[in-house]
């Protein structure tokens, strides 16, 4: 049986490219997710397996005006937001 951990560590998802939504950040003062409706552009540098609970894709944005650090994702955000960049559709939630 493949577990998620393997799949993740001998899959190509480094570099995988996608959009995620503004509204996925939370505000690091209040704790809430954003209201913005741009659409980021950015790619997974890295995976995390080693967390405890799920393994964790690293985003780091491609956006000229973004210098920010990389943000841990969960894989099931990375997958809807994946799927909706592949498919060049917008992003409703």
């Amino acid at each position: 049986m493949v577990t998620m951990r393997r799949f993740l560590l001998d899959s190509p998802l480094v570099g995988a490219k996608v959009l995620v939504p503004e509204k996925w950040w939370v505000n690091a003062s209040t704790g809430k997710h954003l209201k913005g409706t741009k659409l980021w552009k950015g790619e997974i540098i890295y995976i995390d397996c080693t967390s405890p609970g799920h393994p964790l894709l690293f985003f780091k944005c491609c956006e000229e005006d973004s210098d920010g650090p990389a943000y841990p994702m969960e894989v099931s955000d990375f997958l809807r937001f994946w799927q909706r960049s592949i498919r060049g559709e917008e992003h409703r939630e």
